[in-house]
């Protein structure tokens, strides 16, 4: 028979477990918010963006609501860009990955064990959806590169704005080659501006570059070299094999992401147009002169060859 002790620390456990099931359940969102206020008060999620506004850094912090964004993967370096676009106020965001959560995902930031075996879009949505139920998600959960998805990638960035127009920004922060073709194709036919980011096999340096078609050159004619070797994460998936992930390299990779990006879209500070680490001190992130605005190239435009970018 089992003590009182064992049965009153069997009764704690249920109890923990029982507020861990509530707390995946939780439904407890705050009400939606019509127009945003630079009221200084703890109940304004906004007050502090706002001050970008009253402080003479942004012009019109308001037309962050206007605007839609995709994010294409959302791992290490695509959630946590997601949740701060989310905390920021975006209108929209779309996002793209087929991918599951794992347990090999939880040394990374933002995915939670209970989240294990769904979706990497649908357990995001949910998760910002609690954070700012005034951002609009829509989730797409397939591989962009196969040839039907990549047909409906395309429609989906250039009709899924907030007004059924092009989104105003792409984040790529996939983890392989294919998918970056893939991307730079897309925005090369649709003449969409794209941001593309990625961290390196060692997990200790990392990169971000603006892409503007028809401005600079795109992601096929200067690829960075961190990825140039179309080496990347899903080629070393074997058995006892796997990249390096640095969870501090992830996050500021996405920092760096997603602030070059607001500055692009809110018209504010200056925009990097390539940004990484000096191979020399990896302590140290340096805009390469040589690269803020790589020059444009008598272009051949990446086509499909039995599902293959080329």
């Amino acid at each position: 028979m089992a003590s009182v002790e064992d049965l009153q620390r069997q009764i704690a456990d249920l109890k923990q477990q029982l507020a861990i099931e509530k707390s995946k359940n939780s439904t407890n969102v705050r009400e939606k918010i019509d127009k945003l206020s630079s009221e200084v008060v703890d109940t304004n999620p906004y007050s502090r963006l706002m001050a970008l506004k009253r402080m003479g850094i942004v012009n019109n912090y308001e037309k962050i609501r206007d605007m839609t964004i995709a994010i294409v993967g959302v791992g290490g370096v695509g959630s946590v860009t997601a949740e701060m676009f989310t905390r920021c106020g975006i209108g929209k965001l779309i996002l793209f990955d087929y991918d599951k959560v794992e347990l090999a995902n939880m040394n990374r930031l933002f995915f939670q064990p209970h989240q294990v075996g769904l979706s990497k879009v649908d357990a995001a949505a949910k998760t910002l959806m609690s954070i700012n139920p005034d951002v609009q998600i829509d989730t797409h959960n397939y591989n962009i590169t196969t040839v039907d998805h990549f047909d409906e990638f395309m429609n989906a960035i250039n009709t899924s704005g907030l007004k059924n127009n092009p989104v105003d920004l792409i984040l790529s922060c996939v983890d392989n080659f294919e998918a970056r073709m893939a991307i730079n194709t897309a925005c090369n036919e649709l003449n969409l501006k794209w941001f593309e980011s990625g961290v390196s096999e060692n997990a200790v340096s990392g990169h971000i570059q603006f892409i503007i078609p028809g401005e600079t050159a795109c992601f096929a004619c200067a690829p960075p070299l961190v990825v140039a070797s179309n080496i990347d994460e899903k080629t070393l998936k074997r058995d006892g094999v796997c990249a390096a992930s640095l969870p501090t390299t992830m996050g500021i990779i996405a920092g760096f992401l997603a602030q070059n990006a607001l500055k692009y879209l809110l018209n504010f500070g200056t925009t990097s147009f390539y940004l990484d680490n000096d191979k020399k001190n990896m302590n140290r992130f340096q805009r390469k002169k040589s690269l803020l605005r790589l020059q444009k190239t008598p272009h051949h435009f990446m086509k499909k060859t039995n599902g293959v970018f080329r």
